[in-house]
């Protein structure tokens, strides 16, 4: 999608939500209030990640961070990995990332290098 339909395509989603073409309240609603990923965003509005990207560089908009860090375990109150595995012990990996708001698969890392970190404390 070339930048001025991608323009038009974002003042009309704006149109919509606010009743004003206000491109840049439109992109932080997007990105800042429903975190929603780049790749959604691009979905939805049937566009590159560049063209999103420059849109979002233009008026100082971050995307949401894609790594998911030590930080967001001490954000949500658990001390590391250990913590967080014992106090979640019942839940499936699913539920582990959603409340934690990461992928599955981020989990299931996770647990593996954890189960490996106790095997090495036992040797």
């Amino acid at each position: 999608m070339k930048s001025h339909a991608l323009k038009r395509v974002l003042e009309r989603k704006a149109i919509l939500k606010y009743g004003t073409g206000d491109i840049c309240r439109y992109l932080r609603y997007l990105f800042e209030e429903k975190q929603y990923s780049m790749k959604r965003v691009t979905k939805m509005l049937g566009c590159s990640v560049q063209g999103v990207k420059w849109w979002l560089k233009k008026y100082g908009i971050k995307s949401r961070n894609r790594r998911f860090g030590f930080h967001t375990l001490k954000a949500k109150g658990y001390k590391g990995w250990h913590d967080f595995f014992m106090q979640n012990q019942y839940l499936s990996k699913t539920d582990m990332g959603k409340e934690l708001g990461c992928h599955r698969v981020t989990i299931t890392r996770a647990y593996k290098k954890w189960i490996e970190s106790l095997k090495g404390k036992q040797k």
